[in-house]
């Protein structure tokens, strides 16, 4: 049984998240890059996006009846064979998730050309993710 109250949860964090994010992506690469502040605040919104996906990701899942996907990767691509969302728009997403464990576990230096060039492509196809997951919600009622 789906835990919709939950997922909505998630779902408002996320679009708050997103209008942060909106904000800081008005910036100039050069202000950006001048500006820890931006570009901590930056990677932290980033992270907490991809975060909020993947929680409403294996909530969905499991939700559905399935177990939990292995990892955050793998949670959007079983959105996309479960049907949730199309497999080309989950397999659009999945990897926002190597830029979040970069950015939580330091695994390389992070390039700040890459957060930056991502501000926009992630707003753009988390808030078209937060239309899909709220229309799929509603379908279920």
């Amino acid at each position: 049984m789906l835990d919709k109250w939950a997922i909505e949860e998630k779902l408002t964090l996320m679009v708050d998240y997103l209008a942060e994010l909106r904000q800081i992506g008005a910036c100039s690469y050069p202000e950006f890059r001048g500006d820890f502040r931006i570009k901590r605040t930056t990677e932290r919104l980033i992270q907490l996006v991809v975060e909020c996906a993947t929680d409403i990701n294996g909530l969905l899942v499991t939700g559905l009846g399935h177990t939990p996907p292995p990892d955050y990767y793998s949670s959007f691509v079983e959105l996309g064979r479960l049907g949730v969302l199309s497999p080309d728009f989950a397999d659009e997403l999945a990897p926002t998730t190597a830029i979040r464990n970069r950015l939580v576990h330091e695994y390389d230096t992070v390039d700040e050309r890459l957060i930056y060039a991502s501000v926009q492509p992630i707003i753009q196809e988390f808030s078209r993710y937060v239309q899909l997951i709220n229309s799929y919600l509603q379908g279920r009622t």
